[in-house]
């Protein structure tokens, strides 16, 4: 019945989405997030990194419970930010299943239109990752690595 703290530490990114485009695109007419247009006013090869941030949801419809910042046009994001709350905490039972669902995403948040997908994971952590307390995922969709740490809130 130990409540956990996740915080989500860092994440490495492939340069391209898994259909090999680049995250974000640069249209002459309208800056980045159009389609590939002939440049524009600032136009560079950091204009087509992703913007990610990390999210934890929980629950049947995914239910946002915390969110990271928007780290701007990288694919090294480090934000070290918890993404659960004093309200809304997670037991060792819930992380260690998906009786309850619960996930984390890393998404590139694009601005105007819908945040893409990096990866998701809907682990059932291990009694070893309470014991390490660090969690890491590799390759998983468009994520080489994605870095969590856990910290016990109440034993």
């Amino acid at each position: 019945m130990s409540t956990w703290k996740i915080v989500c530490v860092a994440a490495t990114l492939s340069s391209t989405k898994s259909n090999f485009q680049s995250w974000d695109q640069w249209d002459q007419m309208n800056g980045p997030g159009g389609p590939i247009g002939g440049g524009g006013p600032g136009n560079n090869s950091t204009d087509l990194l992703p913007d990610p941030f990390c999210q934890l949801s929980v629950g049947i419809g995914d239910n946002v419970v915390g969110t990271t910042a928007i780290l701007d046009n990288t694919t090294t994001p480090r934000w070290n930010e918890a993404i659960t709350s004093a309200l809304s905490p997670l037991t060792a039972g819930q992380l260690t299943s998906q009786s309850t669902p619960w996930a984390i995403t890393v998404q590139d948040d694009d601005g105007k239109d819908r945040p893409e997908l990096a990866c998701r994971v809907a682990p059932q952590l291990t009694a070893s990752d309470f014991v390490s307390t660090d969690v890491t995922f590799n390759n998983v969709q468009s994520c080489l690595t994605l870095n969590l740490h856990l910290t016990c809130q109440s034993p």
